[in-house]
């Protein structure tokens, strides 16, 4: 039964440790997607107010 336990102990932490994992890669994606909608809304920014000048 302590066995049992223990293995249950383990089998938990690795399963904790693997999401623990996929959280932070997903957060790193998330953060590359946050500078690339950045970047590309100061080009946007900078076409339309290019656009304005020669209106």
């Amino acid at each position: 039964m302590f066995t049992l336990f223990v293995l249950n102990l383990i089998i938990l932490g690795v399963v904790c440790a693997g999401l623990m994992q996929m959280i932070k890669n997903t957060r790193a994606e998330i953060m590359a997607l946050k500078k690339q909608v950045e970047r590309l809304q100061a080009r946007l920014d900078g076409i339309t107010h290019s656009d304005t000048e020669t209106l």
